[in-house]
């Protein structure tokens, strides 16, 4: 079995920044350089993941397995965290709503199954035609309060991440666009620090209404923000090594890793620790937390090869 190292280290990268962006989530109402790290790290990190799942369904028979597989992972996690809180907080979750991070989950099972029919489309002006209209949809999901039932804003608002990442080839040769790639990922950054500050955290989500986020002209800014995050993408990419490096098979199968660093973040992030100790050490804090789930359970990764 083979993986592209390139996406392997892309994966290693984004579930890095998964990891720290949930540890000092709940230190950002305080701190504006944990704040403006957040900010940069909810600009990224989706979208990409989103991007990347898209590269891998290309296939209807492709999309059938994930949406088993997201599904299946997801009734089995909502249900843990449903028993959870009922017999420890006695609190009440509902099956519908997912729980903090699995939402992924639900989105990854309707963006198969949307995949399922994208990919029986050819014609490249009807793709490109599929794309714009899911950027359109995108902007104008914000105007629902959807709010995270069935984590539907959040599937349309990553949507056109997930089916350009359904239609380019999987074997892109980043290194030829590595110039064009570094600048509009420079000019994107630019505009992102000028612009994006302006609006609630929240927006990055794709979770809310733009009236339940009080930001007016909210379209716009969603398709600003689409732009912006692929254009920073272009930038990551650019510069992603695309040889194997020491922690590229931690980036070879990151499921397991997304799924059980969320009670560990929980634990670690309430600790009662200064702000300037976290600072230093919520970076290490993040790989270990990373590196020690990949030990625990990323033995299979060793199964694959990987090229470039």
């Amino acid at each position: 079995m083979k993986r592209k190292t390139i996406y392997c280290n892309a994966k290693v990268l984004l579930m890095f920044l998964v990891i720290y962006g949930h540890l000092i989530e709940t230190r950002i109402g305080g701190n504006e350089f944990f704040l403006w790290q957040y900010r940069m790290i909810y600009s990224v990190h989706i979208p990409l993941f989103a991007f990347l799942s898209g590269l891998f369904l290309k296939s209807e028979d492709g999309c059938l397995k994930q949406m088993w597989s997201s599904l299946k992972y997801y009734i089995l996690c909502q249900t843990a965290a449903i028993l959870y809180f009922k017999l420890a907080e006695n609190r009440e979750l509902s099956f519908f709503t997912p729980y903090w991070h699995l939402w992924y989950l639900l989105s990854l099972f309707f963006w198969a199954g949307i995949c399922y029919f994208a990919v029986k489309v050819k014609k490249v002006w009807m793709r490109v035609l599929i794309l714009l209209l899911s950027v359109i949809l995108a902007g104008l999901a914000g105007y629902e309060e959807m709010g995270r039932l069935l984590s539907l804003s959040r599937t349309f608002t990553f949507l056109p991440f997930v089916l350009l990442g359904c239609y380019l080839p999987k074997e892109i040769d980043f290194k030829k666009y590595r110039l064009f790639g570094g600048v509009i990922g420079g000019i994107a950054f630019l505009i992102f620090v000028l612009v994006i500050p302006q609006l609630p955290v929240e927006f990055l989500y794709g979770a809310d209404s733009y009236q339940k986020l009080g930001v007016a002209f909210g379209l716009l800014y969603r398709i600003l923000f689409l732009f912006l995050a692929a254009g920073i993408g272009a930038g990551i990419f650019s510069i992603l090594p695309r040889q194997k490096i020491p922690f590229s098979y931690a980036g070879v199968e990151t499921l397991l890793v997304y799924l059980l660093h969320g009670p560990i973040v929980k634990i670690v992030r309430n600790l009662p620790v200064n702000e300037t100790v976290f600072f230093a050490l919520g970076p290490l804090i993040a790989a270990a937390i990373y590196g020690g789930l990949y030990l625990a359970f990323g033995r299979r990764a060793k199964q694959y090869q990987l090229v470039t």
